[in-house]
């Protein structure tokens, strides 16, 4: 008999980040962990050592780098209002493509459905952005198919357009890795409705 390991999810974010956009993963799966209703591990990553600021001024201390990341079966892409930074960053993008590739889910928030593009994680795929960033990304990315819903769900990817929507598709995440009761009773335990 094999020993099934635990899920292994990764937050993604870098300097500037935007809060609620990490904040809100590690909430909605750590409750679901912390009430035995997912078997799994969240690891904020980073794309190097150190504290990262966000944008409103958390501090937060990433658990791994991108270079001793071990391998994820989530990973989740938090975005920051100033995504020039990390889209130009071959390190960052290259730990996208390859990570997001393998990963069973691949989740993004607001601006990083950028990085999933340019990636070339997005052909044939649904997406959502931030609101108003939608013609942009159909426009840079016009393989893939551009809503302008909250949340969107195609397969193993999950998109939203970010800030508290981001509580939404934690929860839409944690529905797919745990099933929707185990999200209904989160949302319930957090208030979010």
């Amino acid at each position: 008999m094999t020993e099934q390991r635990r899920t292994l999810i990764g937050v993604l974010a870098w300097e500037g980040f935007l809060t609620s956009e990490l904040v809100a993963p590690v909430e909605v799966l750590g409750a679901a962990i912390e009430r035995g209703l997912l078997d799994a591990e969240v690891k904020v990553v980073a794309p190097k050592a150190g504290p990262l600021r966000s944008a409103e001024g958390l501090r937060v201390l990433p658990d791994v780098t991108i270079e001793d990341c071990p391998e994820l079966d989530v990973l989740v892409l938090s975005a920051s209002a100033e995504m020039d930074g990390a889209l130009s960053s071959p390190d960052i993008v290259d730990f996208v493509a390859r990570r997001g590739k393998g990963a069973r889910y691949l989740a993004s928030n607001c601006s990083a459905a950028f990085l999933v593009g340019k990636a070339g994680l997005l052909e044939g795929r649904r997406v959502t952005t931030y609101r108003g960033g939608e013609e942009e990304l159909q426009v840079q990315f016009p393989e893939a198919e551009v809503s302008a819903d909250d949340v969107v769900v195609d397969g193993g990817l999950i998109s939203s357009s970010g800030e508290v929507v981001s509580y939404q598709a934690a929860l839409a995440l944690l529905a797919e890795l745990a099933g929707e009761d185990a999200a209904d009773r989160v949302a319930a335990d957090l208030y979010i409705r």
